[in-house]
């Protein structure tokens, strides 16, 4: 502080010197006057120069308690800042799950929209509602007589449309009863024997790609016989009765 006082003592003389040679010349009277000017001037700067340090003084002393009271304050500010800032997170969040939940209902709106498309796709069980095939009509051509060999009884008869099966019957009398002897599926051509009683051989075979012939060795008797023909649908009216009997039976038809 004290460099400072002595540079403005310095720069007030300077001053005062380069006035007094421009204003006053040289003289008794002059030199008088410009001393009387000169301690008035020096009083005014002395007054200007205290002046100013008591306010330099003041403004030092102002800044030092200023800063010596105001450091422990700014950790107030710091706080209520950081207190502000964690009030935010809490009211950011809230938006985010209000937001989420809307589109989720209409997105669980589709699917029951969607629902119907199944019920129209199950129709397609029609197809089991379906009718069965329809039962196939009768036999209509049909002849027996004795067969190539020793004891044997001939039947022939032709296909029915839709037949998937044929079935003889047999009985000892022409009024019946008539009891199954034996069956042929078209398709793999294999017989199934269903005679109860005693023989020697039975077997149906194709002759031809749309006829039938059965053949039996029964007690060397004659015998009466029917046919129908079967499908998935049911088995069909049977034909009319006709009578076949071996080369060698003791009595013909």
């Amino acid at each position: 502080m004290s460099a400072e006082l002595a540079g403005l003592f310095r720069a007030a003389a300077h001053d005062e010197a380069v006035a007094a040679e421009r204003e006053y010349p040289l003289g008794p009277d002059t030199v008088h006057r410009y001393a009387a000017s000169a301690s008035r001037r020096r009083v005014a700067r002395g007054a200007l120069i205290a002046a100013a340090v008591a306010v330099v003084i003041g403004a030092g002393a102002l800044g030092f308690h200023h800063y010596w009271q105001g450091a422990p304050l700014a950790a107030a500010p710091t706080q209520s800042i950081t207190s502000s800032a964690s009030v935010e997170p809490s009211t950011t969040p809230s938006p985010t799950p209000t937001a989420t939940p809307s589109p989720s209902p209409t997105a669980s709106v589709s699917p029951t929209q969607a629902a119907p498309a199944p019920s129209e796709t199950t129709p397609p069980a029609v197809s089991e509602t379906t009718p069965p095939a329809a039962v196939p009509g009768q036999v209509t051509t049909v002849s027996a007589g004795p067969g190539g060999g020793s004891g044997e009884t001939l039947l022939n008869w032709d296909g029915v449309a839709g037949a998937t099966g044929y079935r003889v019957y047999r009985s000892s009398s022409a009024a019946g009863p008539f009891v199954a002897s034996a069956s042929v599926v078209v398709a793999t051509g294999a017989t199934a024997v269903e005679f109860g009683g005693g023989y020697e051989f039975i077997q149906i075979w194709r002759p031809t790609s749309d006829s039938y012939q059965y053949v039996e060795v029964v007690d060397n008797v004659h015998a009466y016989f029917r046919v129908a023909a079967f499908n998935a649908g049911g088995t069909g009216p049977r034909s009319v009765v006709v009578c076949g009997s071996p080369i060698t039976a003791s009595e013909g038809c």
